[in-house]
């Protein structure tokens, strides 16, 4: 009987194929088909690839992979939009560098082109400083002009996908950032009002590393450090330091206003009560003025008995 369809192939050859595949994973089917013909085997492509050993892994580094391992050369840029109080629009440009989430230039307009967008990148990087890979999305906005600068900077554009924000991530997070610590609690009259409100936006307290700084590791780590140098107790607390520190500024005569407004306190009695051992001082320090004022000699300060002193 005649068997119908494409005659079998050895074992050996089988084997061979797969043996190939495996040692060599950066080969395609046209490589070992043109390696298999030097041996003497003339082979179609889809019998190789019918026997080749299939890899599960992408032939490249994946999107996340690529992130980082090139985080020190990679700079992103955004737009994101803000309505004002008269129901227009302003855009929002930036530029982020992913190895320490830091915004290195900022700017508004009403009206963005592609020759004010290639513009803020000349603002960015006004020396050559410029990072080695540029991620971006696919706004219409970065037009030939913009092409053609960022080519002028040496920088290779890596343009996200289609509807893909989660591709420009440390970008997404910043526009959140802003918008629920500023612009949420803020209504923007104008361009010029809104510049300002971002010049003074300080958002996370970061490390060298370019991570957030947590609370607890500065009073574990960094404090810990600080104290040891100077040869202190490390029972002190970093707290303890507020304490400090507003005790001497009542003491130096500050005005406890303005102590209430830096420590947080919601009203000016709550800075009172909490440091009412400073008073005694004060009271001692306006005493000896008017004693100066009219001619005593004797410091009222020596009259007082305080309780802080006393054994």
């Amino acid at each position: 009987m005649r068997r119908v369809g494409r005659p079998k192939i050895d074992r050996e050859i089988r084997e061979l194929i797969r043996r190939m595949s495996r040692e060599n994973p950066l080969w395609g089917v046209p490589r070992i088909q043109a390696e298999l013909h030097l041996l003497g085997f003339d082979l179609a492509e889809s019998t190789i690839a019918k026997y080749r050993v299939k890899s599960n892994k992408p032939p490249s580094q994946t999107w996340k992979s690529f992130l980082n391992n090139h985080a020190g050369q990679i700079g992103a840029i955004d737009f994101f939009t803000v309505p004002t109080v008269t129901f227009r629009n302003l855009y929002c440009f930036f530029f982020l560098l992913h190895d320490r989430r830091q915004v290195i230039h900022f700017n508004v307009t009403e009206h963005p082109t592609a020759v004010w967008t290639a513009q803020q990148m000349i603002e960015a990087f006004p020396e050559d400083s410029a990072p080695r890979f540029l991620l971006r999305d696919r706004d219409s906005i970065y037009g030939e002009e913009f092409r053609r600068r960022v080519a002028g900077l040496q920088i290779e554009e890596v343009p996200t996908a289609p509807r893909s924000p989660w591709q420009n991530p440390y970008s997404e997070r910043v526009i959140g950032s802003i918008r629920r610590e500023c612009l949420d609690h803020v209504i923007v009259l104008g361009e010029a009002h809104l510049q300002p409100q971002f010049e003074s936006l300080d958002l996370v307290f970061r490390t060298d590393a370019g991570g957030p700084l947590h609370g607890e590791n500065l009073g574990a780590r960094a404090f810990k450090k600080i104290l040891e140098k100077a040869e202190l107790p490390r029972t002190i607390r970093l707290y303890d330091m507020r304490h400090s520190c507003a005790s001497i500024a009542l003491a130096s005569g500050k005005d406890a206003k303005v102590i209430a407004d830096r420590l947080g306190h919601a009203s000016i009695v709550t800075t009172l009560d909490t440091y009412a051992h400073v008073t005694p001082r004060l009271e001692a320090g306006v005493a000896d003025t008017f004693d100066q004022l009219f001619g005593d000699a004797r410091p009222a300060s020596t009259a007082i008995i305080k309780p802080y002193d006393q054994p």
